[in-house]
């Protein structure tokens, strides 16, 4: 018994010997010593005090200056000190503080382009006066803290976004309404949705003068609070956003923004860059007025002399007027398609595969802003009388309608409301219409001002927003010239009808019509990832399948690991690791067999480095296929043979609706150079779950996947086995 004993006192020794060793590869020591005050090294040192001890040989003779070998002697240097060299710190981020003072001035572009960045829509608004304009000032103050002024019109809220290109999240400072004072706020904007924040701002100032809002602020770009792959030392290649929304005082919530500005900005600190609207695509040129001509100097109304002597006035840029209803009808050129879908064109479509510009049997509506409130429709569909676009404003129950009928072959175009069930016929602002009748195809294209303001309602909508698209057929009489009871193909609920990149449910038939622009490449760049994908988080931020299940990749070791949270809409963020010298690679299908038409993203150690790429998992094979990837979402980093990546990917619909998939896990050989892709391996399958349920139970079906363990753990617990068996046999 005695001889176990000292085997089993070994092995403990072992065991102990290996977890102090792992504890040591993961401290860091970082022994501070603190300096005594008068302790000098060398010839220079820092003296505190009037008699300070100087260790070492070499102390400072009192008088000039002089070095003189010594030991350990008192100086006495009044006079005699070397001073260091000062150096400034940085200042700290702001602390968060959301109390608002009364703005006691009004917000101004008197600084524009000498102390302050400055944008605004229109380019000439000028905030202190009585004009409905949006403007945002940036000054910089100390460190990366800026003074932000603020302003604009909203029954809700204004806000100002900051977006850091180091990740895909827009900074928000928002400005309510609260019953006449204002409301601050910090929040997170991502896929259109605000999430509330603790963010580095403070000293808010603000004020309500009916619809119009302003504040003032403190805050720190970029945020340090906010995590980002790679964090920015300094404010540049920054977006910025000016948007408004709707905010309810008794419960405290925000409504989608509107965005009114938005613009790419090299340097926030440089106050007379150029600044332009991407949304409006006007330019605000925040330069100082170059002295001379049109120079207007304040005193007694005096203007100095200059080349003409004149003072130009501010250009204010009207909002369009509403269209003049117009039914006549030219000839369509062209054929009616989806290229535009996601860039510049708000799409929805039964299917929602559905290209009109093929022969295929589909409904089809293009919505795409010009200017002010007017918007271009493209409408196609099949009938033998006519087909019809739909827009339902919130603001009234009635549904002003675009209806384009086979006329003998020829479009005929009419305006009417649709309210019961019944069309009325009447004036619509509509006009420009071209049209074209190919069999049953029937295809046309508008402008129509959205909402119409021809139409009464309880409160008048000032933009396009909230509002429920349709498009019908039906029966036309062209003798009567009567129009038959509509049926409907598509309903969806848009927010925004200016946002080309949302996506569109339609309630009919319960399909989904991303209209994001579809990825041109099966690469995508790829960013590096910082941190360590962890198991923190599962079961309640996200949902997690691992292999084995207590698989932590962040704790390394050889596991397979996939977890999916929804982000917005079908839009979810994945996170991925696992142990491959080629790929490792993340699909998703509906049925939950793998390899059946399955979408796959894929992550290749690409000679050191993570390549991620798109693919259709069919059989035994990957095909690259193009996905729709968030742009800049990609991270990943190879650490020996583990590779780690994280993305967002836009899933395709399941049958019921929901998001109902099995994930899984695959892994291969990758040839860098000729971009081949070996046998794709099945590491994990699951059963189908919601991945927007994060606390669904997932189980690996993929059967005689070994346990993976520790090399040095396999060894100790055959050791333990062998030890055990004949004790027990005493």
């Amino acid at each position: 018994m005695d001889k176990y004993r000292l085997l089993l006192g070994v092995l403990f020794v072992t065991l102990s010997w290996s977890c102090m060793q792992t504890y040591a590869q993961n401290v860091t020591s970082n022994p501070t010593s603190p300096l005594p005050n008068g302790t000098m090294t060398g010839a220079n040192g820092t003296m505190t005090g009037a008699n300070s001890t100087l260790p070492g040989g070499n102390g400072t003779a009192p008088g000039g200056n002089a070095t003189t070998p010594g030991t350990n002697g008192t100086g006495q240097g009044e006079n005699n000190l070397t001073t260091p060299a000062v150096t400034t710190p940085t200042p700290a981020p702001l602390a968060p503080n959301t109390s608002v003072e009364t703005l006691p001035t009004t917000v101004s572009r008197t600084e524009c382009g000498t102390t302050q960045l400055c944008a605004a829509e229109p380019s000439s608004c000028d905030p202190s006066t009585g004009s409905s304009c949006f403007f945002l000032g940036a000054q910089k103050k100390d460190g990366n803290n800026f003074e932000f002024a603020l302003s604009g019109e909203s029954d809700g809220y204004i806000a100002a976004s900051v977006l850091s290109p180091f990740n895909n999240k827009e900074v928000t400072y928002i400005c309510a309404n609260d019953n006449n004072v204002v409301k601050f706020f910090g929040a997170i904007l991502e896929s259109g949705q605000l999430t509330m924040t603790n963010l580095s701002a403070n000293s808010v100032k603000g004020k309500v003068n009916g619809k119009k809002i302003q504040c003032t602020f403190l805050a720190t770009v970029p945020d340090t609070r906010i995590p980002a792959a790679k964090r920015a030392r300094r404010a540049t290649d920054v977006t910025l956003s000016v948007s408004t929304g709707a905010y309810n005082a008794s419960s405290g919530t925000l409504g989608t923004p509107t965005t009114a500005v938005r613009a790419a900005v090299a340097d926030l600190a440089n106050s007379n860059a150029t600044v332009v609207n991407e949304i409006a695509n006007s330019t605000n040129t925040s330069t100082t007025p170059a002295p001379g001509a049109n120079v207007t100097t304040p005193g007694a109304n005096a203007t100095t002399p200059g080349a003409n002597n004149l003072t130009t006035p501010a250009v204010t840029t009207p909002t369009p007027a509403p269209l003049a209803p117009n039914t006549s009808v030219d000839t369509l050129a062209t054929t009616v398609n989806r290229t535009e879908c996601g860039l510049t064109q708000l799409c929805a479509a039964e299917p929602s595969s559905c290209d009109p510009a093929t022969g295929s049997s589909c409904f089809f509506l293009g919505a795409q802003k010009k200017d002010g409130n007017n918007f271009e429709f493209a409408l196609s569909g099949e009938s033998d009388g006519y087909i019809a676009a739909s827009v339902l404003s919130p603001f009234n129950n009635k549904e002003v309608t675009y209806i384009c009928a086979n006329n003998d072959n020829v479009v005929k175009f009419f305006g009417a409301i649709l309210e019961n069930g019944k069309l009325n016929i009447t004036n619509v602002s509509a006009n420009s219409v071209k049209g074209k009748v190919n069999g049953k195809k029937i295809q046309c294209r508008f402008l129509a001002t959205v909402p119409d303001t021809r139409f009464p309602a309880a409160r008048r909508a000032r933009r396009a927003t909230g509002v429920t698209l349709s498009v019908s057929n039906g029966t036309y009489n062209a003798t009567s010239d009567s129009l038959g009871t509509p049926t409907t193909a598509i309903r969806a609920v848009v927010a925004d009808l200016a946002s080309p990149n949302a996506t569109v449910v339609n309630e009919i038939t319960n399909s989904t019509n991303t209209t994001t622009a579809p990825t041109t490449a099966p690469t995508t760049t790829v960013g590096s990832l910082q941190t360590d994908i962890s198991s923190s988080g599962c079961g309640t931020d996200k949902l997690c399948a691992s292999e084995p299940s207590s698989c932590n990749p962040a704790a390394g070791g050889t596991c397979s690991f996939l977890s999916a949270k929804l982000k917005s809409g079908q839009i979810y963020s994945f996170e991925l690791s696992g142990l491959s010298d080629g790929y490792i690679a993340s699909a998703v299908s509906s049925d939950s067999t793998a390899g059946n038409g399955d979408s796959t993203y894929v992550c290749a150690n690409n000679n050191g480095v993570v390549k991620f790429i798109t693919a259709t998992y069919n059989s035994n094979s990957l095909t690259e296929t193009a996905l729709n990837v968030t742009s800049g979402s990609t991270y990943g980093k190879i650490n020996g043979k583990q590779i780690q990546c994280t993305f967002e990917a836009t899933l395709p619909d399941t049958t019921t609706r929901a998001a109902t998939y099995s994930m899984i896990i695959i892994n291969g050989t990758y040839d860098p150079t000729t971009n081949a892709f070996g046998t794709p391996l099945v590491l994990l399958r699951t059963n189908l779950v919601n991945l927007s349920d994060p606390s669904a139970n997932t189980t690996n079906l993929v059967s005689g996947v070994a346990p993976h363990y520790h090399p040095l753990m396999q060894a100790l617990l055959v050791t333990i086995a062998i030890l055990v068996l004949p004790i027990f046999g005493h």
